[in-house]
């Protein structure tokens, strides 16, 4: 299984500065990832529920996302 793009302690902060829902948290969930340019690209709450959290996530250059899914508390997985 190829190794995950961001670690567990980064989709923790970001899925903690998102569901924050305050502008400036937004802002610092995104700092890590801003693209070349500034393109303002947010991470994204899919999911949260007492079933699943899922989160999806820019890639650094924003071509893309990368979504990750775990059970309230538990381990990020990378979704296919």
């Amino acid at each position: 299984m190829p190794a995950m793009q961001h670690t567990q302690m980064q989709l923790n902060q970001i899925w903690d500065d998102v569901a924050s829902g305050r502008q400036a948290h937004k802002a610092d969930a995104v700092r890590s990832l801003a693209a070349p340019g500034g393109v303002d690209v947010l991470p994204v709450i899919v999911v949260n529920d007492v079933v699943a959290q899922v989160l999806s996530v820019p890639v650094k250059d924003n071509t893309a996302r990368v979504v990750y899914a775990r059970k309230p508390g538990g381990t990020w997985v990378e979704l296919p």
